[in-house]
């Protein structure tokens, strides 16, 4: 074994780590990975690094393996918003715009303009509309003429739409949402 191929061992163990901190393995990435980190020939590599470096190679490829056989998937190979990371990323924009002064319907427009690519999905629309009319909601902004527009994806919600898209804990918590904010609208009579 060269240099190279230990290179590639340790490229391959740190881009490993690097993929479990994202919500979501491709399915066909994690299988790649698992194969090419289980198929390490050890006994090649140990020769080339030092004590501490062939153990501390060893523990992390062996983190890395078991964190992918545990770590969520996903099947679909688009680009897209996940779950979680769509809501933290519409409640950060609405932090950095809040200070502006804008009224409701300004509010909507920048971040419906912001987050537009999240709408060309079932469930990336539906989690967008909810977490806006949330951050509307918890924000006392209901001095809004779009309201019909914006909860209509939450009137046609239908979690069986997704699929496998969502796991079913996010299925499970953007329906709990979903039901929230429509008794919230209907108890401030914007229903």
């Amino acid at each position: 074994m060269n240099v190279e191929e230990v290179g590639k061992a340790i490229f391959t163990m740190r881009f490993g780590e690097l993929l479990l901190k994202e919500p979501y393995l491709l399915q066909a990435g994690q299988k790649h990975l698992f194969s090419v980190l289980s198929h390490i020939q050890y006994e090649k590599l140990k020769p080339k690094l030092t004590k501490y470096e062939y153990k501390d190679l060893v523990v992390r490829i062996q983190q890395v393996l078991e964190g992918i056989k545990i770590h969520p998937t996903t099947p679909n190979n688009l680009v897209r918003w996940f779950y979680d990371q769509l809501i933290e990323a519409v409640n950060r924009f609405y932090v950095s715009i809040a200070d502006k002064n804008l009224s409701a319907n300004d509010i909507v427009g920048e971040i419906l303009l912001r987050f537009d690519e999240a709408r060309d999905t079932v469930e990336g629309n539906v989690n967008l509309y909810t977490t806006l009319i949330e951050l509307l909601l918890d924000n006392n902004f209901i001095d809004t003429d779009r309201w019909d527009e914006i909860k209509t994806p939450l009137k046609e919600y239908d979690p069986e739409l997704f699929g496998d898209i969502l796991t079913k804990n996010e299925v499970r918590k953007l329906t709990l949402r979903v039901e929230k904010v429509l008794i919230r609208l209907k108890n401030l009579k914007i229903d």
